[in-house]
């Protein structure tokens, strides 16, 4: 298989954003909060490091 851009940068991407773990966490938390008893509907999660479990 061809290696693509995105096959070089992504261990670099990973990397740096589970740097921002407490972030994302605080982000999840706040989330749930606001969307309590909501029906949510969410567009373009990019690579769905934010999404409401």
């Amino acid at each position: 298989m061809k290696k693509t851009i995105w096959d070089t940068f992504a261990p670099i991407y990973e990397w740096a954003m589970k740097s921002q773990k407490n972030i994302y966490d605080f982000l999840y938390r706040q989330i749930s909060i606001a969307s309590f008893d909501k029906t949510v509907l969410e567009l373009a999660t990019g690579p769905g490091m934010l999404r409401v479990i």
